[in-house]
């Protein structure tokens, strides 16, 4: 992100206090070192929004601002932001993607399970049938979600462990439609060996579409209508 051809006004992350208790102490020193000198903001919050944290309290807190997401296992191209302001001044009031899928159906028109959902390599949308992937880098306007995106107890009951889905379900709710920019790459991930990474889990064993089952019924959203412009 320092190395962005337009680069961002401010850098923050999200860290649950359950998971680092010593707070800076806990973490790496190279961290301590970047938030001292002023280049990044660490926010260490109380109890544990799993994959949430990153929209959950930024969302909130810079509800005017622009809010652009990223997962902190890749590695990004530095046009990442360029690219998705560009888009954003030509589509105000949009959600912007680099990564998202376009989500197909069946003779019923019923969505097909996420594993089968096309994946989208050039430029896109807007639309409601774009499922984007908010860790790629995504960039949001959040004051024009409904407030119920801010609902703990949903969040846990409904979607806990797919941040993406509960994101994309709002968007849909709040009437917000997805653009994908025409950048397409699988990013390289940073490894870790002792981690399985949340998406694999949520695609390899069916989450997501249990998820997007669960809280679209609960929002009373039918799944002919669901993702469909």
């Amino acid at each position: 992100m320092f190395r962005q051809t337009v680069p961002p006004d401010l850098i923050v992350l999200y860290l649950s206090k359950e998971q680092f208790p010593q707070e800076f102490k806990s973490i790496p020193q190279r961290l301590n070192n970047l938030y001292k000198l002023g280049y990044i903001d660490i926010v260490f919050t109380d109890g544990d929004l799993r994959s949430h944290k990153k929209y959950f309290y930024s969302f909130q807190q810079y509800g005017d601002e622009i809010v652009i997401l990223i997962d902190d296992d890749l590695f990004y191209t530095k046009r990442l932001i360029q690219e998705l302001m560009e888009l954003h001044h030509q589509f105000p009031n949009r959600i912007i993607c680099h990564r998202g899928h376009l989500v197909t159906r069946d003779s019923e028109e019923k969505i097909n399970p996420y594993s089968r959902w096309k994946v989208l390599r050039t430029k896109g949308g807007p639309s409601s049938s774009i499922f984007h992937t908010s860790g790629g880098a995504t960039l949001y306007e959040p004051n024009l979600f409904n407030t119920d995106l801010f609902n703990v107890q949903n969040i846990k009951t409904l979607c806990f462990y797919a941040d993406d889905v509960w994101l994309n379900i709002h968007a849909f709710i709040s009437g917000i439609k997805i653009v994908k920019t025409n950048y397409y790459s699988d990013y390289l991930p940073i490894l870790n060996i002792r981690d399985v990474r949340l998406s694999d889990l949520n695609v390899a064993e069916g989450m997501n579409d249990q998820q997007i089952i669960k809280t679209s019924k609960y929002y009373g959203i039918d799944e002919k209508d669901i993702f469909n412009d």
